[in-house]
């Protein structure tokens, strides 16, 4: 239970990263450009929501709950990559070496 808990964390956290990124990129856009005041500039960035940290992202493996050695690209731990790999159920995997 508390593995599926703390997937669904996960997924949340990444919606909502999402969403806020255009805003992140829009207000480092206006950093960069000096175009706006101080004191407006850090009213845009209270308006900010902090909750979109991507530190706070946990990358968890969806079989077998591992969160070390994880492939981004396939959100598998490097021991299950291997196993469907050498299996030929990743699609576009090669094995080069094992």
């Amino acid at each position: 239970m508390k593995l599926k808990k703390t997937i669904l964390r996960n997924i949340i956290l990444r919606h909502s990263l999402k969403k806020k990124e255009l805003q992140v990129r829009a207000f480092k856009l206006l950093v960069r450009l000096k175009s706006l005041s101080y004191i407006s500039l850090l009213n845009v960035y209270s308006k900010l929501n902090k909750r979109g940290i991507r530190s706070k992202i946990n990358n968890t493996c969806f079989v077998t709950s591992r969160n070390n050695g994880i492939y981004r690209k396939f959100n598998l731990s490097r021991i299950k990559v291997k196993e469907l790999g050498s299996n030929a159920l990743i699609l576009g995997f090669k094995k080069y070496s094992w």
